[in-house]
């Protein structure tokens, strides 16, 4: 272990463990940025076609659900109350 050279305390130096897939994608990065950066921009374009996809379905049952509670209410029939 190192040492400080002020106090003679040994310097604790952590190291973080990285996979082999992550030091080769790492590797990768450094070598070829324009590389990465179409993978990155093609998975990026896919996550905000599905986050569209998703509200345009959320957006298509909150119209159909209201279409249906209208529909609903003008079934039932309450004497002396008009619609």
């Amino acid at each position: 272990m190192i040492q400080c050279p002020k106090c003679n305390s040994p310097i604790f130096q952590p190291r973080a463990l990285v996979d082999s897939d992550d030091s080769q994608k790492i590797l990768q990065r450094l070598r070829d940025p324009a590389q990465v950066a179409e993978e990155e921009t093609v998975r990026i374009k896919q996550v905000i076609y599905d986050a569209e996809s998703e509200v345009a379905n959320y957006d298509h049952s909150v119209k159909c659900q209201n279409a249906t509670a209208e529909d609903y209410g003008k079934s039932w029939n309450f004497p002396g109350i008009s619609q």
